[in-house]
């Protein structure tokens, strides 16, 4: 299971909210509602959001595996959304209400599919992303996002991109 915990928002965003009876046949599907009740428990203060995305297990296109491959909050007020990940549009509009539509960059499908939403925030001013990602980067770097560009299109072909290949580590302060 995969949890963003973005503190500037008090909110806790969770992916694959299984809300339809298909949800038990996919093999890519793995946050259920006792995974968000575990949160909810674990941070009282923050509120969670969990969100139902495609799932299929024939066609990869169709398939969001994890939220950051479809959203992605970057600083303290923008986001990079894939609408098409979703499938309820009311989630959708949650987010637009919450970010702002000018806050948003979104992909479309073929985006999506390249991982776009696959950046690394280092802070809320550092965002480590992939090189081809260049309307991507251009859209960052105007929204004053200090943009470290790095080719990553070997790792891509093994189906992953920078949140896939990090380990945050908890440090004593």
């Amino acid at each position: 299971m995969k949890v963003e915990i973005f503190q500037f928002l008090k909110i806790i965003f969770l992916l694959e909210l299984p809300i339809h009876e298909d949800f038990k046949k996919f093999k890519v599907a793995r946050t259920n509602f006792e995974a968000v009740k575990n949160i909810q428990d674990l941070f009282p203060e923050m509120k969670v959001m969990g969100f139902e995305l495609f799932k299929s297990d024939e066609n990869k296109d169709d398939n969001t595996l994890h939220l950051d491959c479809c959203f992605q909050p970057v600083g303290n007020n923008l986001a990079i959304i894939a609408p098409s990940s979703f499938k309820n549009k009311s989630d959708i509009e949650y987010l637009e209400n919450l970010f702002g539509k000018p806050n948003l960059f979104y992909l479309d499908d073929f985006e999506k599919n390249k991982m776009f939403s696959n950046v690394f925030s280092i802070s809320t001013k550092v965002v480590v992303s992939d090189v081809r990602f260049i309307k991507l980067n251009n859209w960052l770097k105007q929204n004053n996002i200090f943009v470290e560009e790095i080719n990553y299109s070997e790792i891509s072909k093994m189906g992953g991109l920078f949140r896939c290949s990090t380990l945050p580590l908890k440090r004593e302060k």
